[in-house]
This record gives C-alpha cells, sequence and structure tokens, in this order.
C-alpha cells in the first residue's frame, strides 16, 4: 500500500511540473517557477502544522485515556513542524543577507565592508 502511495505521489508530482520543466525556456527561468511553488507550498506547510497543533489541542482536551497521549503527540508535532520550517526560513534569510543575494533577482550584491560604504 506505502508503494502504491509513493508511485502515484510521484506521478502526481511529474504530471503538474513537467509542463514546466518543458517550457521553461533556461535554467533561470526554471528555478523561477520551482520558486513560484515553493512560495506557494510553504505558507500550506505551516498553515497544515498550525491546523495540527489545534486538531491535537482539541483531541487532548475533549478525550480521556490512549487519545489524550495521541492529542499530545499531534501537538507537538505540529508545534515542532512551524518551529522547523520558521527556523529553515530564518537560515535561509541569513544567508541571503550575508552572502548578498538578492531575493527578487538572480543578482549578487556583495556586502558593504569598510572603506567599500561610503554613501555620502
Amino acid at each position: 500500500m506505502k508503494n502504491k502511495i509513493t508511485t502515484l505521489s510521484s506521478l502526481l508530482t511529474m504530471i503538474v511540473l513537467l509542463p514546466s520543466i518543458t517550457y521553461a525556456a533556461g535554467v533561470g527561468e526554471l528555478l523561477e517557477k520551482v520558486r513560484g511553488w515553493l512560495n506557494l507550498l510553504v505558507p500550506m506547510l505551516i498553515t497544515l502544522g498550525i491546523i495540527a497543533f489545534f486538531w491535537g489541542l482539541t483531541k487532548y482536551l475533549l478525550t480521556q485515556g490512549e487519545d489524550k497521549k495521541k492529542g499530545l503527540d499531534i501537538m507537538l508535532m505540529g508545534i515542532l513542524a512551524v518551529f522547523v520550517m520558521g527556523s529553515i526560513g530564518g537560515l535561509v534569510g541569513l544567508l541571503q543577507s550575508t552572502t548578498g543575494i538578492d531575493n527578487g533577482s538572480n543578482t549578487i550584491n556583495p556586502p558593504c565592508v569598510g572603506k567599500a560604504c561610503n554613501n555620502s
């Protein structure tokens, strides 16, 4: 069953992404399309993590026994997922500001150091 789900999800991913890859004029355009997909996917994953937390909270508060433990586990996984995604976003932002890579373009702007930083 797990093998079928993996195969089906891989097939669906290829069906959705193959036209974007095929019609891309170059590597830059392909990277822009991937960036667009990721910009849509990340907020959805964060939302799913928050929903999982509240689902676990509801399950924890309204049940007893073994289901209470399952609710606590779901809450923990939801918080952990949101924390990991936020941490990765912060690290990417730190690397971008450190290396001078602009988020909106494909150019690299070296950080300003020493006498090269004359803004006056």
